[in-house]
């Protein structure tokens, strides 16, 4: 009976029968007592593992930029330093001629040009005694050569000689100092000033001249004019 009823029941689960009490059985089945979930002991603080925070992904990358960026400065600055003294180096040192392939360059020397000795500037004469002074007489009277020889001697020169001009009309007094004498300007300015007081008029000069380093051709005197007929013979 039994093995009716369970080919029975596989014949009706096989072609899909199930009737109220098979309907009944399978619920008995599946109502199984509920069981009480187990109780729960509370957590302790120690008991609960909390994640590590996370990691502030921000600042790492404002770091990371930071240095990107300072790296790409210096080397920035570091170029700019390279290409301008490349440029002052090519300015300063322009490239030089490529040699010819046939000819060598060879340096030629400059010829060392041997610089000319200076002139030693000749020591100012200063004792009037060694001073040569040469007296021309142009008026055509007699005497006004000696005349000026003695003024001079009282001024301190004693290096002297009278004689007569090639002419005898002379209407001023001419000073003639020699440039290779180097005469102080002390004694140029006191014959200068001496014979202003006796002549009516002085003039100077400076040239070049053989045998003296003061020329003087007498003019009139003060109060004096020029004689209207030159005398003939000497008149120093």
């Amino acid at each position: 009976m039994g093995e009716n009823v369970t080919s029975v029941l596989t014949e009706r689960e096989f072609y899909g029968f199930i009737t109220n009490e098979d309907m009944e059985q399978q619920n008995q089945q599946y109502q199984a007592p509920q069981q009480q979930p187990a109780s729960v002991s509370p957590l302790s603080g120690s008991d609960i593992g909390f994640p590590p925070p996370p990691k502030k992904q921000g600042s790492q990358i404002g770091k990371w930029a930071i240095a990107i960026g300072g790296a790409l400065l210096i080397i920035g600055i570091g170029g700019w330093v390279v290409f301008k003294g490349m440029n002052t180096s090519d300015e300063t040192n322009p490239s030089p001629t490529p040699e010819s392939d046939t000819l060598s360059a060879i340096a030629t020397p400059d010829p060392t040009s041997t610089p000319e000795p200076s002139a030693t500037p000749k020591a100012e004469v200063l004792d009037k005694s060694k001073i040569k002074v040469e007296i021309l007489n142009g008026t055509g009277k007699a005497g006004e050569a000696s005349f000026l020889k003695a003024e001079l001697v009282k001024l301190g020169f004693k290096d002297i000689t009278a004689s007569n001009a090639e002419t005898q009309d002379e209407t001023f007094t001419t000073i003639v100092f020699n440039t290779s004498s180097n005469i102080s300007e002390t004694a140029i300015d006191e014959i200068t000033k001496e014979l202003g007081k006796l002549y009516n008029e002085v003039k100077t000069k400076k040239r070049s001249l053989d045998g003296a380093d003061i020329s003087i051709t007498t003019g009139p005197r003060k109060g004096t004019s020029a004689s209207a007929t030159p005398s003939s013979t000497p008149a120093d």
